[in-house]
């Protein structure tokens, strides 16, 4: 994805890089029943992930390993 958002080459003129760039963070439930009980902790581990992907330097992606909100 990353890298077809950067062949399109759109202009973004307010960033530092000069055009469009995309950063993504995603997350996993172990189990659909984690997920029912839980989806809160998924959304924060997605959100924690697409924290890291634009401190890592942006146009990444970048996945939390699986989250279990049961422990």
């Amino acid at each position: 994805i990353c890298e077809m958002i950067t062949a399109l080459d759109i202009t973004h003129p307010y960033s530092d890089l000069k055009h469009l760039t995309v950063s993504i963070g995603c997350a996993a439930a172990e189990t659909d029943d984690a997920f029912e009980a839980g989806h809160g902790a998924l959304l924060a581990a997605a959100r924690v992930a697409l924290i890291r992907a634009k401190a890592a330097g942006r146009n990444q992606v970048i996945a939390q390993s699986s989250v279990n909100p049961a422990g």
